[in-house]
C-alpha cells in the first residue's frame, strides 16, 4: 500500500475498533464471552480426529468440557504432530494447518505449532484490541511509523520433511491479509530485511532504515536486550551510516557495499538534511535521534525487568509500556493504556488458570483469579490446541475495566535440579528481585546458573551493575554469597541439598558490561530468533561463567 504512515496508522485504527470495542464488552461479562468463545472452538472442531475422540459434539458446557478434555503439553501430542507434519489433514482441527511456526523463547526452538485460519484471525484479533487501545489513548502516536523488530529468519527454520511449510517469511506475516499490508505500510524497517543472513549486514540495515525515520513515533520489541543488541554498534558504525543516510546507499559494516544478497533490498531516499541533523545530535543522544519517538514497548516482567529499565534509562522521558504475555501457540494478555498489567486475551482463546501447587482438576476460569494469586496457564485455541499447558506461570496484580491483570512470572519448565534442589524460573526470579530491591542495585545483567567448582556444584548469580556502581566488584549491601545461600534455601528442596552437603556454597559474581549482548549471541547461535531471546531468571547450562566474561571471584 502507497499510503503514508499517518494515514496507514488511522485505516489500522479504524480496522481495529470492533475487536477493541468486542472486547470492552466481553469484559462486562467474562465468563460468558468464554464460555461462547470455547464452544465456537468446539463445534469448528468437533469433526476433527482429536474432536471424535473426546467427543466435542456432546460437550454443552466448560464442566464438561474439563472432565472430558484430558490437560495435556507439547510432547503428549508427539503423535498427531507427526501426522500434521506428514501432510494428513483433519488430525487436530478441521481446517487446513497453514503452516507450522517454530516455537521460540526462552529455550532453544524445537517445537512446531499449527497455524490456522482461525489461529491467525484469534492473533489478528488480540493485536487489533492493543493497537486501538493504544491510537486511542495516544492519537499522536500514529502520525509517524513505528520500529517492530524485524528479526534475520532465514537459514534459522528447522529443516523438516513433509508436505507442511515451516514458518513465516517475516515477523508480521502472522497478521495476514489487508491488516498485514496496512500495518507494513507504516514500518519504519521493511520486513524484507529478515531476508538478510548475516547478523552484522541485518543490524546495520536495520540501524540505516532507523536513523532515516526522523518521524519514528513506536519502537516496539518483544525483547528488551534485542534493542540493547541492536544499538550497540551505532558509535562504531556512525560515520558509515550517517553517510549511507545521506547518499541513499547500503554498505556493510565494514564499509564495502553489500552483494547481492542485499542487492534487491530498500534502502531509504538519499536524504543530506536528516545526515546534518545526525550530525548535529551524534551517537549518544538516543532521544535526540528519534525526537518525536512517543513510545517504547517491550518485555518488563519478569526476568526482562531489570533490562526493560536500562531501555528506559537509554530513552529518558520516552513512555514506556510493557509487553503482554505472548506465546507462539496463544496470545494471553493485551497491554491496555493506564493499567498496570495485562488484561486475559478472553476474546481470542479460552483460557484456564492452576493455582500454583494445585493439581489440574483445580483449574479456575478467569473470573476466579484472586488477587496475588499465582497461576499456570492452559490455553484452548482455534489452532487445535485444547488444555494445553504452556508452561507460563502468571500472578493476578490487581483489577481493572473488569477483567483482572495479569503479570508473567516465569517459567514452570525451566527448572534446574541436579540433587533435587528443584530451582524453578519463576522462584529464582522472586529471590533475585528481593536481593536487587535490597541492596538498591541496578543490574543490567542478571542470571543465576549452577556451576561445576572442584567437582561440586554450586549456584552462581552473575550480575553486571548499573552504571552508577562499576568497578568489577558488588558494593557492600550485604548481597553475598551466604545472603544469595540463604535466599534461595527458602526453597525445602535447595535446602536440604545444602544441609546434606550434596550442592556448594552459593556465590554472588560480577561480570563485565557487554554480559547480556554476549548471551544472546549465543542463544543467536544456537538457532533462536534474536527478537524474541528472553534472558531468564535461571539458565541450567554449567558453562556460563567463561561467556560472560566473569570479574574475580568473591569470597563466600
Amino acid at each position: 500500500m502507497g499510503f503514508p504512515p499517518a494515514v496507514s496508522n488511522r485505516i489500522w485504527l479504524l480496522r481495529s475498533l470492533g475487536a477493541w470495542r468486542a472486547f470492552r464488552a466481553g469484559a462486562e461479562d467474562p465468563r460468558g464471552t468464554q464460555a461462547r468463545l470455547l464452544r465456537s472452538i468446539l463445534r469448528w472442531n468437533a469433526g476433527a480426529e482429536y474432536g471424535t475422540r473426546f467427543g466435542f459434539g456432546g460437550i454443552r458446557t466448560i464442566r464438561d468440557f474439563q472432565e472430558r478434555v484430558p490437560v495435556v503439553r507439547y510432547d503428549d501430542l508427539s503423535e498427531e504432530m507427526e501426522a500434521i507434519q506428514a501432510g494428513r489433514n483433519g488430525v487436530l482441527t478441521s481446517e487446513p494447518v497453514l503452516l507450522l511456526q517454530p516455537s521460540s523463547g526462552s529455550t532453544a526452538a524445537t517445537k512446531l505449532i499449527p497455524f490456522t485460519a482461525t489461529l491467525r484471525t484469534q492473533f489478528n484479533r488480540a493485536v487489533s484490541i492493543w493497537s486501538a487501545d493504544l491510537f486511542w489513548h495516544r492519537p499522536e502516536l500514529m502520525d509517524g511509523p513505528a520500529y517492530w523488530s524485524v528479526s534475520p529468519l532465514a537459514g534459522q527454520m528447522p529443516t523438516v520433511s513433509g508436505p507442511v511449510k515451516v514458518g513465516f517469511e517475516d515477523d508480521g506475516a502472522y497478521l495476514g491479509g489487508l491488516t498485514r499490508s496496512v500495518v507494513s505500510a507504516a514500518m519504519a524497517v521493511p520486513g524484507e530485511l529478515a531476508r538478510l543472513t548475516d547478523p552484522e549486514v541485518h543490524r546495520y540495515a536495520t540501524l540505516l532504515h532507523l536513523l532515516g525515520a526522523a518521524e519514528a513515533r513506536i519502537f516496539s520489541v518483544w525483547s528488551p536486550t534485542f534493542l540493547a543488541l541492536l544499538l550497540a554498534p551505532l558509535e562504531e558504525w556512525w560515520e558509515s551510516l550517517v553517510s549511507d543516510v545521506e547518499e541513499g546507499t547500503l554498505t556493510a559494516p565494514g564499509g564495502d557495499p553489500v552483494g547481492t544478497e542485499g542487492a534487491d533490498l530498500s534502502v531509504p531516499e538519499p536524504n543530506p538534511r536528516r545526515a546534518k541533523e545526525l550530525r548535529a545530535v551524534g551517537p549518544h543522544d538516543l532521544p535526540g535521534l528519534w525526537p518525536k519517538l512517543g513510545l517504547l514497548s517491550a518485555w518488563a516482567d519478569g526476568s526482562s525487568g531489570p533490562y526493560a529499565g536500562d531501555l528506559r534509562r537509554s530513552f529518558p522521558g520516552v513512555p514506556f509500556q510493557a509487553k503482554g504475555l505472548v506465546a507462539t501457540e496463544a496470545f494471553i494478555t493485551i497491554p491496555r493504556w493506564g493499567f498496570p498489567g495485562g488484561h486475559p486475551a478472553i476474546t481470542s482463546h479460552f483460557l484456564e488458570f492452576i493455582p500454583e501447587g494445585a493439581g489440574v482438576e483445580d483449574a479456575l476460569l478467569v473470573d476466579e483469579l484472586e488477587e496475588r494469586g499465582r497461576y499456570e496457564v492452559l490455553a484452548t485455541t482455534g489452532g487445535g490446541l485444547f488444555r494445553y499447558r504452556l508452561g507460563d506461570i502468571v500472578e493476578a496484580v490487581g483489577e481493572g475495566g473488569g477483567l483482572p491483570l495479569l503479570r508473567f512470572v516465569g517459567r514452570i519448565d525451566r527448572v534446574s535440579d541436579f540433587f533435587g534442589e528443584k530451582l524453578s524460573d519463576g522462584f529464582v526470579a522472586g529471590v533475585l528481585d528481593v536481593l536487587t530491591d535490597e541492596g538498591d542495585l541496578s543490574p543490567t545483567f542478571s542470571l543465576l546458573a549452577p556451576e561445576r567448582t572442584a567437582g561440586r556444584i554450586r549456584y552462581v548469580w552473575f550480575l553486571t551493575l548499573g552504571s552508577e556502581r562499576r568497578g568489577g566488584r558488588v558494593p557492600d549491601t550485604g548481597i553475598t554469597g551466604p545472603r544469595l545461600d540463604r535466599a534461595l534455601s527458602e526453597n525445602f528442596h535447595y535446602a536440604t541439598c545444602r544441609r546434606l552437603g550434596q550442592l556448594a556454597p552459593a556465590e554472588v559474581c560480577p561480570v563485565s558490561e557487554g554480559a547480556s549482548l554476549r548471551f544472546l549471541e549465543v542463544k543467536g547461535r544456537e538457532g533462536q530468533r534474536l527478537g524474541d531471546v528472553k534472558i531468564p531468571a535461571l539458565e541450567t547450562g554449567l558453562e556460563w561463567r567463561e561467556i560472560l566474561g566473569a570479574a574475580r571471584q568473591v569470597e563466600v
